[in-house]
């Protein structure tokens, strides 16, 4: 049985680094991703990421691409209103 309550959002990016270890996932309900941040990681060459979150809100999510030495900048802010 579904939770009506909550919602899957899935992300996929492009992959466009050749040496990643992983990547980092924000999810915030502020767009300047000031507070209220929740982070996540994935490993390296995987690009897809799912959450479950509450239905009827808007989230703001970003992805940068890091191994042992540095990190990519910030992809663009994407806007997901779940329903």
């Amino acid at each position: 049985m579904k939770n009506k309550k909550t919602a899957t959002v899935t992300l996929v990016w492009q992959d466009n680094s050749d040496n990643e270890t992983g990547f980092l996932i924000q999810r915030t309900d502020d767009a300047a991703f000031s507070f209220g941040v929740v982070n996540a990681t994935v490993g390296g060459n995987v690009a897809t990421f799912d959450q479950t979150v509450a239905r009827g809100a808007t989230f703001y999510y970003r992805v940068y691409a890091f191994n042992d030495t540095t990190q990519s900048g910030w992809s663009n802010a994407v806007i997901v209103t779940t329903p």
